[in-house]
């Protein structure tokens, strides 16, 4: 009776655990060249301020980064700081205040965006990915 009891219990738990997984699964991560090509905005940035609940955009976070290397951007980028927005929901990155990181964007100066499954890496542990971006540095 308690092993039906238990089957019963993990047979409906799991197809949540299971659905919730998938929400934060990513596709295979492209390589630093490709990743590098299909981004608007490469960058190397301190976060300077969190929004969590932007009102500039629904449902996203507003990151704001002091640029320390730019790395690939628009022209019309002339500035020492970016917002970057994530979606809000489980799967966000987690960017801290104060630390710097590696992010690799994608739209436009009015709305660049990025998520968990882009290349983006905390920067004290991308010694690889940063000898990577050198050729490409401008």
């Amino acid at each position: 009776m308690k092993f039906l009891f238990s089957l019963l219990f993990l047979s409906l738990f799991l197809p949540f655990q299971t659905l919730s997984a998938a929400e934060c699964s990513c596709p295979p991560m492209e390589n630093t060249e490709t990743s590098f090509r299909n981004s608007d905005l490469v960058m190397i940035g301190t976060v300077n301020d969190v929004v969590v609940n932007s009102t500039f955009k629904s449902g996203y976070s507003e990151i704001t980064f002091d640029i320390r290397k730019l790395l690939k951007a628009d022209n019309e980028l002339q500035s020492s700081q970016v917002v970057v927005y994530v979606p809000n929901n489980e799967c966000k990155p987690d960017f801290q205040h104060g630390f710097d990181y590696i992010i690799y964007a994608k739209g436009n100066i009015l709305f660049y965006q990025t998520n968990i499954c882009a290349r983006n890496k905390f920067f004290d542990n991308a010694y690889d990915e940063i000898e990577k971006l050198k050729k490409f540095d401008k």
